[in-house]
């Protein structure tokens, strides 16, 4: 058997059949909002693990998912395919919760930025926190500059983020503009990544 699926046996059994089982497995039968979101975008873009990486990478860097959702991501791929690289089991090995160490497990997986699939799905997952009210407006925008400060989006893309950034610090500030209309517009922004092929991020 293969020594890093040894030490992953090893880990698992550690953690707990049923501890495994309740707080991963079942949640994926019955999936939360966060799982839903992720497991919608991965199938309909059809990404390859290494895209699938990519964006988990940047979704925990947003705080878009948690650490657990990732590890059930690695978990599920591992037990599904015949051959992974080692690296996708060392994310199985990151102690739970830790971001940091799992955002640098998963540097080796991912591609060096992201393609505009994963930025696609990433704008999103944003868009349905902040239809659902997961997130509100401020927050949702507070994403958005966190994006466009730190992933690889278009220089139009950049400026119509920066934008809106500002059009709402005037607009809740009760400078100029009102809440409400920005927030429409950040909603129809977003909106409009969901026609693939439509738009590059």
């Amino acid at each position: 058997m293969n020594s890093g699926l040894t030490v992953v046996g090893r880990r698992l059994s550690e953690i707990g059949p049923s501890r495994r089982i309740s707080s991963r497995a079942s949640d994926f039968r019955q999936p939360t909002t966060e799982n839903r979101q992720l497991a919608v975008h991965l199938l309909f873009s059809q990404m390859p693990y290494r895209e699938q990486a990519t964006l988990y990478r940047a979704a925990l860097l947003l705080g878009l998912v948690t650490c657990d959702t990732v590890v059930q991501w690695a978990e599920e791929t591992v037990a599904r395919e015949n051959s992974v690289p080692h690296e996708l089991l060392d994310v199985l090995l990151v102690a739970p919760g830790d971001l940091t160490a799992l955002r640098f497990a998963l540097q080796p997986l991912a591609d060096g930025q992201e393609s505009p699939a994963v930025l696609r799905s990433i704008f999103l997952i944003v868009l349905q926190d902040l239809n659902s009210g997961k997130r509100n407006a401020k927050d949702s925008v507070t994403i958005l500059s966190q994006i466009r400060r730190n992933l690889a989006v278009t220089a139009a893309v950049s400026d119509e983020i920066d934008t809106l950034e500002d059009d709402f610090m005037l607009a809740n500030a009760g400078v100029t503009g009102d809440v409400a209309s920005v927030e429409q517009r950040v909603r129809e922004w977003l909106a409009q990544f969901s026609a693939a092929g439509e738009t590059t991020p």
